[in-house]
């Protein structure tokens, strides 16, 4: 669980940082199409972990928290990121969120775990049994299947809206991209 939190967080630092040397729209949205892929492989490893990390009588509270701060954290974001882009420019911004990944990889590497922890894949038929079997639980589930799918649906409207809020918050209201985090926060 913590190498594939690290590892996701390796890969979004890696594609964030290649977004100032983009030279064209399609090439900006390839790359934040492939780091949002690794958002939905981490939060899973992260909700995996928690019960690894703390006493069973404290895991409703531990996952309070955590939900509380991911939550919290996806409204301060974005107006941080606005603040970030008026204060260094969009470009040390993509940097500056860069680091903030690699930050995260160092503290979930420090993150101590108890009790029993699987061993690690030792090839590939390992990852692609642990895939295989994830997926016959995901498709297997009338329910769950309908949980994702119904999330996938949202996430890409979501997504739709924000692009439609960049051209609006550029064309429309003639403001930078300052403005458009710190609207995304508010």
């Amino acid at each position: 669980r913590r190498l594939m939190m690290v590892v996701c967080d390796l890969a979004r630092a890696g594609l964030v940082a290649l977004l100032p040397f983009t030279d064209t729209a399609t090439q900006a949205y390839a790359i934040s199409f492939a780091s949002g892929i690794f958002g939905p492989m981490f939060r899973p490893a992260r909700r995996a972990l928690i019960p690894t990390t703390v006493p069973q009588s404290e895991f409703v509270r531990a996952v309070g928290l955590s939900e509380v701060t991911h939550q919290v954290m996806h409204t301060v974001g974005p107006a941080l990121g606005g603040l970030a882009v008026l204060a260094v420019g969009a470009r040390n911004a993509f940097f500056l969120d860069a680091g903030t990944f690699l930050l995260s990889a160092v503290l979930v590497l420090g993150v101590g775990v108890r009790g029993a922890v699987r061993g690690r894949p030792t090839g590939f038929a390992d990852v692609r049994h642990d895939l295989a079997e994830g997926g016959r639980l995901l498709f297997g589930d009338r329910l769950l299947r309908s949980v994702v799918l119904f999330d996938a649906v949202v996430l890409v409207g979501y997504s739709g809206l924000l692009a439609a809020l960049v051209v609006y918050v550029r064309g429309s209201l003639e403001r930078g991209a300052g403005s458009y985090g710190v609207l995304l926060g508010s």
